[in-house]
């Protein structure tokens, strides 16, 4: 019977370990040895890495290795006492495993065996276990500003780093074996958002060692603060152009959105989405600026009833010079059944153009204007008559232009 053929591809081997794409063929004879080989020739053994490189006394958390293995790989491990060899707990192609809760502290060479080929020495250090026993203080408002957090535990040494999820944070200031403390002034940046965030204490900061247990650190709302708009003010723009707006302040969180209000600062226009946080100081939004209008501006820090909400600062949209717009009515509002004259401030009139007027009730309906001046047109009688109190909208037409202006609300009383 024919032997089976297996294919393995590793494609996170290291410069200088291997080539990049690392094709491993590996031929199983049923007398369950195994043979090796790459585009290269002859495979024997192969040895990526040790995890962890540190190991707590007496883990029960077996030390994987990486690589790839024959079936009769071996481990010897070395220090001054300790010769001896350890045969995989759990082996496989690419990792086995094996148990080193017996180790005493100390410094360990390991060697990977099979056959004549040996791979090493590779470091093993036993330590002491990491125990992360309280944070202090354990809380803080979102936001930039000083904050140093102390740990308190057992089992630090020079070394010891901080994990704040998934991410190493440095440097942990190791005052003694029970006691570390951490400059979270950019903690903001560092765990991000508001909510709850784990931290641990890692042996090394290269994602290779062990952790400690882990501990709660809360983040709490904190109102941002705008303290510049850029620009400020910005005149009307061709639909489809839009201008980046760059927003400068404190404790602007992942999930911030930039709220337009009218200048009252009360009723929502505009609620932008679509917002880059570049830091906790900075946000930038996309703006396309179809009619003048005024604002007040406001960043809120998440989207829950009540999330915090920053100052409000100004920002403007003036009229382009070349810009076919009606700016107001006079006068803006009369009565349901009385007739009324009215007048339309804007801009590029001519005596082509054409007053629209719009309601749900009637649809729209267009009036030829007295042309009084580019910037004025004058509808000399018009009169509102739908049996309810309600807003009709206005907008200016110019066929020479192929142009329509934005719409003006009209308010009439019932």
């Amino acid at each position: 019977m024919s032997d089976r053929l297996k294919t393995f591809q590793n494609n996170n081997i290291t410069a200088g370990d291997a080539p990049n794409e690392y094709n491993i063929l590996a031929l199983k004879r049923y007398d369950g040895s195994i043979l090796l080989y790459s585009p290269y020739g002859p495979v024997e053994l192969w040895v990526q890495g040790l995890s962890p490189e540190d190991s707590f006394v007496g883990s029960t958390t077996p030390v994987t290795v990486h690589g790839v293995f024959p079936l009769n790989t071996r481990i010897r491990v070395q220090d001054s006492q300790l010769v001896d060899h350890f045969p995989p707990t759990d082996w496989g192609l690419t990792e086995f495993k094996f148990d080193a809760s017996e180790f005493a502290l100390g410094e360990y060479s390991v060697f990977v065996e099979s056959g004549e080929t040996v791979d090493g020495p590779r470091s093993l250090s036993v330590i002491e276990p990491l125990v992360l026993n309280s944070i202090t203080p354990n809380t803080a408002e979102m936001g930039p500003g000083p904050l140093t957090i102390t740990l308190n535990g057992s089992g630090f040494y020079s070394g010891c780093q901080l994990r704040i999820d998934s991410s190493i944070r440095t440097p942990l200031t190791v005052v003694s074996p029970t006691q570390a403390t951490f400059d979270f002034t950019a903690y903001a940046n560092d765990v991000g958002d508001v909510g709850t965030h784990n931290l641990s204490v890692s042996s090394n900061n290269m994602g290779t060692g062990s952790y400690s247990n882990v501990l709660p650190f809360i983040v709490t709302p904190q109102p941002p603060v705008l303290t510049s708009i850029s620009p400020a003010t910005l005149v009307t723009s061709t639909p489809g152009i839009t201008n980046t707006i760059t927003l400068t302040g404190t404790g602007f969180a992942q999930n911030s959105f930039v709220i337009f209000l009218d200048p009252d600062g009360i009723a929502e226009d505009y609620v932008v989405g679509g917002v880059v946080r570049v830091s906790n100081t900075t946000l930038t939004i996309q703006w396309w600026n179809s009619e003048a209008e005024a604002y007040n501006v406001v960043v809120q820090n998440g989207t829950s009833e009540g999330s915090p909400r920053s100052n409000s600062l100004p920002f403007t949209i003036t009229w382009g010079p070349d810009t076919f717009y009606i700016d107001h009515l006079t006068p803006s509002s009369g009565t349901m059944g009385v007739p009324v004259s009215i007048t339309a401030t804007g801009n590029r009139f001519t005596a082509t153009t054409v007053l629209d007027v719009y309601h749900g009730q009637i649809g729209h309906v267009e009036f030829q204007g007295t042309y009084v001046s580019a910037t004025e047109l004058l509808l000399p009688s018009w009169t509102p008559n739908i049996p309810i109190s309600d807003t009709f909208w206005w907008k200016a037409i110019e066929p020479s232009l192929s142009q329509s202006t934005p719409t003006v609300p009209w308010n009439a009383t019932f």
